[in-house]
């Protein structure tokens, strides 16, 4: 059965720890088979977005770092990470990128990121844990939350290393074109990010036509040979040397990322 749980209602704290009951009495039972699901920059002028399944190893304790990473420092962000790298088990990844959003449409672009996302796990799920929206796969169960990235420790942890590896993109991408200041604004759907743009271009594959369609005639058309999947495939690769959880991203694009 896929069954699906919407509540826009504010939870209590007994609520959470209710919730955080239930997600490690589901991991009790069913172990490896649940996981948690989130993506970062969603709603951004400049490059695509970043979705992560997780497993984790709930024999182990979590700090309050794990939590919804829009609720972190970079610098937390980045602690909260190695910490996800020593306890999780296993780790999904998918991308949405612009040109994907371009071509197909936010709606079918997510859809095919998060799949990909539950399809790089070293196992097919039986619990799926998300922040927002649906996965399209028939699994045994799907609860899905807004705000579950601060609900269950799976999805924060997602969240978190989802917003790790977008920014790290953001990093890479910013070396080549520093004039879009990626490394402080990671793209995000804001007037700066957007006079920056106005003032210094639009580059196809870069920026979203989409989200620029306001004040697209208003930027000069850079013609540059843009290739977000480099950048993309460069982080994986760094990553995978460092971390074995990434190990299995060295040297493969993953299919969503091919747009």
């Amino acid at each position: 059965m896929n069954k699906i749980i919407h509540s826009k209602k504010p939870l209590s704290k007994i609520e959470i720890r209710c919730f955080h009951d239930m997600e490690k009495q589901l991991s009790n039972i069913l172990s490896e088979q649940i996981v948690g699901l989130d993506e970062v920059q969603v709603c951004c002028y400049l490059l695509g977005t970043t979705y992560c399944s997780l497993c984790l190893d709930y024999c182990r304790n979590y700090s309050k770092l794990i939590t919804d990473s829009k609720l972190l420092t970079i610098s937390q962000i980045n602690k909260a990470f190695e910490e996800l790298m020593d306890k999780a088990l296993d780790i999904g990844l998918g991308f949405a990128t612009v040109n994907g959003y371009d071509l197909l449409g936010s709606g079918r672009v997510q859809a095919k990121a998060r799949l990909e996302s539950i399809n790089t796990l070293s196992y097919f799920p039986k619990v799926i844990l998300a922040d927002y929206y649906k996965v399209g796969i028939p699994v045994e169960l799907q609860i899905v939350l807004p705000r579950g990235d601060e609900r269950f420790l799976c999805t924060s942890g997602a969240s978190i290393i989802a917003k790790y590896v977008s920014n790290k993109i953001c990093e890479e991408v910013h070396k080549d074109y520093p004039q879009y200041k990626l490394n402080s604004n990671h793209g995000g759907f804001v007037k700066g990010t957007e006079k920056l743009i106005i003032e210094h271009g639009f580059i196809k594959g870069m920026a979203r036509k989409s989200w620029c369609s306001r004040f697209i005639d208003k930027c000069k058309i850079i013609d540059v040979d843009f290739d977000e999947i480099s950048y993309v495939h460069k982080v994986l690769n760094e990553l995978g040397n460092r971390y074995k959880l990434f190990s299995k991203f060295k040297n493969n694009l993953v299919d969503s990322i091919t747009l």
